[in-house]
Formats: C-alpha cells, sequence, structure tokens
C-alpha cells in the first residue's frame, strides 16, 4: 500500500470518528390539550401536530406522557397513542378493579419495568404489549398523532388534563461517515496481480 492511500484511510478514519463523537441525541417535546372521558364509548381523540423535526434525524425512543387523569372506576378504560403513519400502540387495558384516578400522572415508556397496574398510581409504565413504542422508531415523526381513549361500560366518567410526547432523534451524519469511510477504503483497496 502506497503511502498516499494510507494517508486517505487514515483522514477518512479521522473524519468519521469526528462526526461519531460529535452526534448527539436531542429530544424533541410536544404538548396536547386534555380530554374528557365519557361515561361510555370513545372520547373525542386528542391530536397533538408534531413539525419541524428534521428528516436527516432518526427517532430512537418515544415516550408519553398524562398529567391529571381523572376517572372514577379504572377498569372501565383503554388508551392509546396513533402515530402519523397510522401505527397504533395500546399504552394501558382496563387496568385494575374498582380504584380511582385522582390527578394520577403517568409516563408510558419502553424502559419501563411493569405495565399501567392501577390508575391511582402515578408513575413510569410499559405500554401494556410491552415494549412496543419502538414501533415508531425510525419513522418520520412529522404529523399528527392521536391520543384515543374508550370506556367501556357507563355510570362512570373521567378526564386527562394534558399529554406530552417526547420524541428523541440521533442525527444520522456519523452512520453516513462511517459509510463514506467503507467507500473509501473500497477507492483505495486493488487487486493483487494474479500469479502465474
Amino acid at each position: 500500500m502506497k503511502k498516499h492511500q494510507l494517508s486517505l484511510i487514515l483522514l477518512g478514519t479521522a473524519l468519521s470518528l469526528a462526526a461519531m463523537s460529535s452526534a448527539s441525541a436531542a429530544v424533541y417535546s410536544f404538548s396536547g390539550l386534555g380530554l374528557v372521558i365519557p361515561d361510555s364509548g370513545a372520547a373525542i381523540p386528542s391530536v397533538i401536530s408534531v413539525s419541524g423535526i428534521p428528516l436527516s434525524e432518526s427517532v430512537v425512543e418515544v415516550t408519553v406522557s398524562m398529567a391529571g387523569v381523572f376517572h372514577t372506576w379504572s377498569n372501565d378504560i383503554r388508551g392509546s397513542v396513533t402515530s402519523p403513519l397510522a401505527e397504533v400502540v395500546t399504552l394501558w387495558n382496563f387496568p385494575g378493579n374498582d380504584e380511582d384516578a385522582v390527578g394520577s400522572n403517568w409516563l408510558f415508556s419502553d424502559a419501563a419495568a411493569v405495565g399501567l397496574g392501577n390508575i391511582s398510581q402515578s408513575g413510569t409504565f410499559l405500554p401494556i404489549t410491552g415494549p412496543a413504542l419502538a414501533t415508531f422508531n425510525s419513522d418520520n415523526p412529522n404529523g399528527n398523532w392521536t391520543l384515543n381513549v374508550f370506556d367501556q361500560a357507563a355510570g362512570d366518567q373521567g378526564s386527562i388534563a394534558s399529554w406530552t410526547l417526547n420524541i428523541t432523534t440521533i442525527p444520522e451524519p456519523a452512520g453516513a461517515a462511517f459509510a463514506g469511510l467503507v467507500g473509501l477504503g473500497s477507492l483505495v483497496r486493488r487487486r493483487r496481480p494474479a500469479t502465474r
């Protein structure tokens, strides 16, 4: 290998490592209005319109939080979030028995250990189907996200004061730089002459 070829490879490596080290996560938070949970049936959905996240950034985590949850019968309600690509993740599904939620605050995250078992609790919970929020990773997050709540029985109603969508992204130049390094190696690599 000639010296100038080695220099090109070393330069490409340095540039790639610099790009990788400079790639840091960004967290975008968007808040939505609350909703009224009816005596029975589906609540009018609450919509968050996400915009301004560059397509050059890749989604690596989505969390959903709710503040001020009120309801008088926990086993009545189910909640889900729908992405702009119409992908649906169920966050909770008729949990507990007859507990009341009186201003509960919930954060749904794939990093949590357990799902929501009692609506009177506040804390961080896993979606009912497991680490399902990863479904949204790598999607284009711009567009309308919807919080949907359904009450399965008459006799009790409630409300959610507000909800927040948190989207964590990683810039893609690090991956592009690595791909460029691989391409650079291909350019300087030569075949050995065939031996006779």
